[in-house]
């Protein structure tokens, strides 16, 4: 018996069904190892960051992160560059002092300061807030920079 007379009777090929088991079961397996290793990276990373000690007290972090973003603003705001460039320039200026961010915050919480913590939560919606506009300036430019061009060689043209 062979082609499609073997499958008539339900009969499989000995051997093929379970090796195909044994495969799907390996590649299940590894699937669910992967999964389950990024859920537990992720989740541990997001609730319990890695927090370093720091000499600053809560207060005076919370003026070098405030700092830190208007120095990176300053320093990437009369730059033109692309969207990566500019938002890559932007995360380089503002890193060194913003890595110290949940250290910052876990110092004001020891020391029970509610107004920094409260200042800390807005310095970080600034943070986010001034690298969107970081990026949509440098889309608006390039869009200009595409555009004006085009325009003008388009005066040219009787």
């Amino acid at each position: 018996m062979s082609g499609p007379e073997a499958g008539k009777d339900g009969a499989r090929p000995p051997g093929r069904s379970t090796w195909r088991s044994a495969g799907l079961l390996i590649v299940g397996v590894i699937a669910v190892y992967i999964c389950t290793v990024g859920t537990y990276r992720i989740l541990n990373a997001t609730l319990f960051p890695e927090t370093r000690q720091i000499d600053l007290a809560c207060r005076e972090g919370t003026r070098a992160l405030f700092a830190a973003i208007e120095k990176a603003r300053e320093k990437t705001a009369h730059l033109a560059q692309p969207e990566r460039e500019a938002l890559s320039m932007f995360r380089s200026q503002i890193e060194p002092t913003w890595s110290k961010f949940h250290a910052v915050t876990e110092r004001c919480r020891t020391e029970g300061d509610k107004d920094a913590l409260s200042t800390l939560r807005t310095l970080e919606l600034l943070r986010y807030a001034e690298e969107r506009a970081v990026r949509y300036q440098a889309i608006d430019l390039t869009l200009l920079r595409n555009r004006a061009p085009r325009q003008v060689r388009a005066l040219r043209a009787p």
